[in-house]
């Protein structure tokens, strides 16, 4: 039992409406398991903002209330990420499944953590791109996810392991910091494209 769990439930219902706030422990289930072979525990809420100042308000709240939050975007992690070790309330990040940007000159865009890899694949083909290809994830693998969790890619020795170049977080206040290009809102194309000679 967490103190105060219907006051925390009725705040992320006003976030994000009830609908998108999971509470049946049947449902709860796909964000306390997965195929390893860590301890199942189903998070005390499942959340699921549609924009980043849910997002923001909801990191809020669970720091306000001393209550730990963990990150779910696909569900296709097979290493235990996602499952709570004590009550937690889970944040589904699907619904938050944006490509803000291609650069097809420096090679880089940006996302939001539900894009999956063939969402991100369908957009770059247009422009004669295609996505770095990770060892075994499916399709519907989030792109972010996938990457923050260094999964092998079938492009390391050519272009080496770095793939996220920079990052737009909330912090426990509730504030957004931004890392590398995020940090700098006007930059134009900062990284460069170069393969070895």
């Amino acid at each position: 039992m967490v103190v105060g769990e219907k006051e925390i439930l009725d705040s992320l219902q006003q976030i994000v409406g009830s609908e998108n706030v999971i509470t049946d422990e049947e449902d709860l289930q796909k964000y306390g398991s997965d195929q390893s072979f860590v301890t199942p525990l189903n998070p005390l809420y499942a959340v699921k903002p549609g924009s980043q100042g849910n997002v923001q308000k909801i990191i809020l709240l669970a720091n306000q209330k001393g209550i730990p939050v963990i990150p779910y975007s696909s569900g296709t992690n097979l290493q235990g990420a996602h499952i709570p070790t004590r009550k937690a309330i889970t944040i589904d990040l699907s619904k938050l499944n944006k490509i803000h940007l291609i650069d097809p000159i420096s090679r880089n865009v940006i996302l939001e953590p539900g894009v999956t890899f063939s969402h991100l694949q369908d957009e770059l083909k247009k422009q004669g791109l295609r996505v770095l290809t990770p060892l075994g994830v499916p399709s519907n693998g989030s792109v972010i996810g996938t990457y923050l969790e260094f999964t092998p890619l079938f492009s390391w020795p050519k272009y080496g392991p770095w793939e996220i170049l920079t990052v737009e977080m909330v912090l426990p206040n509730g504030e957004v910091m931004g890392t590398g290009q995020m940090a700098v809102k006007a930059a134009q194309h900062p990284y460069t494209w170069t393969t070895p000679q």
